[in-house]
This record gives structure tokens, C-alpha cells and sequence, in this order.
């Protein structure tokens, strides 16, 4: 069935049945409680995705509020994978209203990341964890907004096992 409604959609798309509605100003602006949440207790930074400064307080949140963790690491300087994720991928409405309801985001340029360094092999690393800090997994560099939006979804399936 989810073939088949795929390649319906695929078939419309090509042919131009299907249009893709304009976003209003409204529509980009984030939910009030997630507005509140980006100016009390995250950083914001060229987009609006709620992004916490601080990982210990961000953990903690998470344990207390069931949601899974989102560690995005960049490098700041010379990274175009870095500015495709953030001008295209974090610039989503889709992305930035998961990321602000469904998980607690904290972003780290490399230089001030005291994890495992080895483990990094390009930028942007996206890496995953559950609400009680047990690792989940990770993605290496810049991902198509379906496909991050797919990992996603896998992830708070995960933490709710």
C-alpha cells in the first residue's frame, strides 16, 4: 500500500497535479510553548531551532522530559556540508517543528567539543542519544530533507522502545 501511494505521489509530482503550498509568515513562526522554550533556556542561532548551550542542563532536561537528544557538531570554518545544513536542512519548517517538539537539540562547534574526536571523520556529524543518554546512533554529514526527516522519525521511535 505504501508503494503504491508512493508512486501515486511520484507520478503527480512529475505531471504537476500536486502544488506545493506557499508558507505565510504564520506558518515558519514556531508554536508559542516551543517561542518560550527558544528564548528561556536555548540559544538561537541563524535559525529557530531551539538550541541548547548548555549539554549537562540539556541532559538533564531530557531525562526529565522523555525526549530524545540531538547533538549536532560542526565546524564553524571551512565546512560547506556545515552551511548546507544549516541554510537548507535546519531552514525546514518540518525539521525545525520536530527538532523543537520531539527532541532537546544542542549544538557544539568541534572546537569546543570534549568528546571522542575519533570517531568524527567530516562535518556535520548529527548524533543521537535517548532521553537517558544511552547512545542511539549518528549521521555524518549533510542528509536531503526527507531522508532527515525519515532518520528522525526512526530516532523517537527508538527512544520510546
Amino acid at each position: 500500500m505504501k508503494k503504491l501511494f508512493v508512486g501515486i505521489l511520484m507520478v503527480c509530482l512529475m505531471v504537476g497535479c500536486v502544488s506545493t503550498p506557499v508558507k505565510t509568515k504564520k506558518e515558519t513562526e514556531p508554536k508559542p510553548e516551543i517561542k518560550k522554550r527558544i528564548l528561556k533556556k536555548a540559544i538561537v542561532k541563524n535559525s529557530n531551532v531551539a538550541w541548547w548551550d548548555n549539554k549537562k542542563v540539556a541532559v538533564e532536561e531530557a531525562k526529565k522530559s522523555g525526549l530524545p537528544i540531538y547533538t549536532l557538531i560542526t565546524d564553524d570554518e571551512n565546512c560547506p556540508h556545515c552551511d548546507k545544513t544549516e541554510n537548507e536542512l535546519l531552514t525546514d519548517i518540518r525539521i525545525i517543528t520536530m527538532l523543537n517538539e520531539k527532541f532537546i537539540s544542542v549544538k557544539i562547534d568541534i572546537d569546543d567539543y570534549d568528546g571522542k574526536t575519533s570517531i568524527i571523520h567530516g562535518y556535520p556529524v548529527h548524533v543521537f542519544f535517548k532521553h537517558d543518554g544511552k547512545y542511539i546512533g549518528r549521521v555524518m554529514g549533510f542528509r536531503p530533507i526527507e531522508k532527515f526527516i525519515e532518520v528522525l522519525e526512526q530516532v523517537v521511535e527508538m527512544n520510546d522502545k
